[in-house]
């Protein structure tokens, strides 16, 4: 049995994108980290690994340090990484981030739902009567899609979580005030 020999690091996060999955997975988009290090040799490195597919449920950020592991094998010019200890990265959100989060989601459900019954009313309307004038309805209800619920949406917009806020930061924030 030949076993590999792995290596561990401190790494430095400096791009976190969504990545598609095939749809009958559990997952259909997964978050990948992309780290910069420096390797077993003392030259720079690179490697990516799989992260929470949304910030409410890990400390890492964009310019996080992380502690990972990597192998002695370099696949187009990346080594393959892993998380260290994934579980230390774990933070569990409070109940006014799922509501802010559980709000959002619903915003833009209802959007989407306003813009798709315009438009089946307006082609309903069109084909009945025959009359192009039938699309300057398109104004009002793109209207009330912009605006339903903005009120609400522009109070919710600072407390969304995104990657490039450290967790650390807004913790410390958080105990002080």
């Amino acid at each position: 049995m030949d076993q590999k020999k792995r290596y561990t690091a401190l790494a430095k996060v400096v791009k976190i994108t969504p990545v598609h999955q095939h749809r009958s997975s559990k997952e259909p988009f997964r978050n990948r980290a992309h780290v910069e290090f420096t390797d077993h040799n003392g030259s720079p490195a690179r490697g990516d690994f799989f992260i929470a597919g949304t910030p409410m449920y890990t400390t890492i950020r964009l310019n996080s340090l992380v502690e990972i592991e990597y192998g002695q094998d370099t696949q187009f010019g990346k080594y393959p990484v892993s998380l260290q200890d994934p579980h230390r990265y774990d933070r569990v959100p409070t109940q006014a981030e799922l509501d802010t989060s559980r709000r959002h989601r619903d915003r833009i459900l209802m959007k989407g739902l306003i813009g798709v019954g315009g438009v089946f009313i307006m082609s309903t309307l069109f084909g009945m009567l025959h009359t192009p004038f039938v699309f300057i309805l398109a104004v009002p209800v793109a209207y009330m899609a912009v605006k339903f619920d903005a009120k609400q949406g522009k109070l919710d917009r600072d407390a969304l979580r995104n990657w490039s806020v450290p967790a650390q930061k807004e913790e410390q924030e958080k105990s002080t005030l």
